[in-house]
């Protein structure tokens, strides 16, 4: 009986280990694509987020410095563009094991997710960062040329964006845990006092500089999203709530 038991279990493991090497090189292959992509767009990205913040002079400091920016520009814009594929190959590998109801949180869930990743690097892009440098960079300190090192520059705006992105999963978040009843409305408003002071921490360890405007930058967002995930805890316990019908009335013993 145990050696038939751990025949059956060895061939399950092999054929797991395998489907998981298959997926695993998909996903390599999707980031190879990607970044070889990036790497041919990569100086126009950099140009496009220097135009973004104030006039600076940027420099390099060491000999790779420039090939190294953009070698780091390439992979990340690598891992965006491969991302959905890499997401899908992810949920291929798991969904034999799924639940039918972790299968429809998935469905519900995976695209808003995917949306609002990009919407956070997005909202990093084209506001965080242009209003963090402005006041960083157009702060008056004196007699003080702006130079500054590439890849200073790239550090400080990657650092910036990349965290919204992740940000902006709050309401799919708070989604998946109002589903499966660990979030209600009251609850939330309850926590609301204590989120904000949360977001003022997470912001103070996620900004890469210290000054209030770009804690700022990151609180404000956070405080939004949790007031849009408190609507959407509140729409998905009524659905529930108008989904529970009442017990019928009269229902007694019935007659012997």
């Amino acid at each position: 009986m145990g050696e038939t038991g751990g025949s059956g279990i060895w061939p399950s493991l092999a054929e797991h280990l395998s489907e998981l090497r298959l997926r695993l090189i998909y996903c390599g292959l999707a980031l190879l694509a990607g970044v070889a992509v990036g790497f041919f767009y990569a100086r126009p990205v950099l140009e496009w987020l220097i135009q973004r913040g104030p006039e600076v002079k940027l420099v390099a400091l060491a000999p790779a410095e420039a090939f190294l920016v953009t070698l780091r520009i390439a992979v990340l814009l690598g891992l965006g563009l491969a991302s959905p594929v890499m997401v899908y190959q992810a949920l291929r590998f798991i969904w034999p094991g799924l639940t039918e109801a972790e299968r429809r949180y998935v469905r519900w869930y995976a695209f808003p997710a995917l949306v609002l990743f990009a919407a956070g690097l997005a909202f990093g892009l084209l506001v965080a960062a242009p209003m963090a440098l402005n006041f960083l960079l157009g702060f008056n300190a004196g007699p003080i040329e702006r130079t500054l090192s590439v890849q200073a520059y790239v550090d400080f705006v990657t650092g910036l964006v990349w965290p919204f992105g992740f940000i902006f999963e709050l309401p799919v978040v708070v989604g998946i845990l109002t589903e499966i009843g660990l979030l209600t409305p009251p609850y939330m408003a309850h926590l609301r006092k204590y989120a904000l002071l949360a977001s003022l921490v997470v912001a103070a360890f996620l900004t890469p500089t210290t000054d209030i405007i770009t804690q700022l930058v990151f609180t404000v967002p956070l405080a939004v999203l949790y007031e849009a995930g408190y609507g959407l805890c509140w729409l998905i316990h009524r659905r529930r709530s108008s989904q529970v019908r009442p017990a019928p009335q009269g229902g007694g013993v019935a007659d012997a």
